[in-house]
């Protein structure tokens, strides 16, 4: 484990972030530990591994810094949460690579495991697409949040609003040409 080393701040930002990030790494490295654990899944080699790339960050950024550090438990925090994030995000692409070689291969069985990140990704557009649909006109908006967020299938919506199957699909079509104008532009009116 690193060691804090003892004696009063300097006056240079970039050795008083280093001393006080010893002490910091000292004082927050069980709770991130156990938030790295938590974060990979309960792996304690991964845990170990995240924490030691977050030592390696956290040097190389105070190293380059010239403003002091307010908060080290904080910095510290989002730091290895980015770095858990970053190790999903690198086995995810290798693991797109094996599949994606098992399918050229014609291999069966590949199958995709989502990470922590990817589902916090998930929610975050089905709150935005939740979003730009109440905007929509009611008669939009009613087979839009059926078809979109409840996922069901037109026929049902035709039969629970009481229209044609043709009219609930027309319906989708103007929601989905008024949604992707919004969502692209970045426009929620």
């Amino acid at each position: 484990m690193l060691q804090p080393t003892a004696g009063v701040l300097p006056s240079d930002p970039r050795t008083s972030n280093h001393v006080a990030f010893l002490d910091a790494w000292e004082r927050c490295y069980t709770r991130i530990h156990a938030l790295c654990r938590r974060w990979v899944g309960g792996d304690p080699q991964d845990a170990e591994d995240v924490l030691g790339r977050v030592a390696l960050r956290a040097v190389e950024d105070i190293a380059s810094r010239d403003d002091v550090i307010s908060s080290y438990p904080a910095w510290l925090t989002r730091l290895a949460w980015n770095t858990a994030m970053d190790l999903h995000r690198e086995r995810a692409c290798r693991r797109h690579a094996v599949e994606r070689y098992l399918e050229m291969a014609g291999a069966e069985g590949a199958r995709e495991v989502e990470s922590v990140e990817s589902e916090h990704i998930r929610a975050e557009q089905y709150i935005g697409l939740r979003a730009a649909v109440e905007k929509l006109p009611l008669r939009l908006r009613e087979v839009s949040e059926r078809r979109f967020l409840d996922e069901m299938p037109y026929e049902e919506i035709a039969e629970e609003l009481a229209i044609t199957n043709e009219n609930v699909r027309k319906r989708i079509q103007e929601a989905r040409a008024i949604l992707g104008r919004r969502l692209a532009g970045g426009e929620h009116r």
